[in-house]
């Protein structure tokens, strides 16, 4: 595998850091669009970042708790996707459960496991538009109101 970045792409991303600074203000106004827009449903955490810190905000990743939320990740997954919503499920599984590596696990690992499965990366690009945020969280709003019925669907 050659990982070594083309010239065309290095041009690209040289060019892109002119505008950092908007772009991550422009992400974190997305960010909390989200965190305005869903925070009130029981089962969703999302990553604190401490006010002293700046994050790029590369993937937004939130945690579901499916015993509160009532659906679990790999659920709601699902259902966004059915919504035409496509969410990734990034981290899963862990490196340390990936056949590489997993001879050489020493401890157990129930927070990195945890987070493995319960994380969902909802999108986020730095072109987005508000309204496509403001959608995806009425989706999510709509999926978590009829959960019971998701649920019994797709047993």
């Amino acid at each position: 595998l050659s990982a070594r970045m083309e010239e065309f792409n290095a041009l690209i991303g040289l060019k892109g850091l002119k505008h950092i600074e908007e772009i991550v203000a422009r992400r974190s106004r997305l960010v909390n669009m989200y965190q305005e827009g869903i925070c009130q449903i029981p089962g969703i955490l999302f990553q604190q970042i401490n006010a002293e810190d700046t994050s790029s905000y590369k993937d937004l990743g939130i945690i579901i708790q499916s015993d509160e939320f009532g659906l679990d990740r790999d659920q709601l997954v699902y259902s966004l996707d059915s919504e035409g919503i496509a969410a990734k499920k990034y981290f899963y599984p862990p490196l340390h459960q990936q056949g590489l590596y997993r001879k050489y696990q020493q401890y157990p690992l129930p927070a990195t496991e945890y987070v493995s499965s319960n994380i969902l990366c909802l999108p986020l690009y730095s072109h987005m538009e508000e309204k496509i945020v403001e959608d995806i969280c009425h989706a999510i709003w709509r999926i978590y109101r009829h959960r019971e019925e998701i649920v019994c669907k797709l047993r």
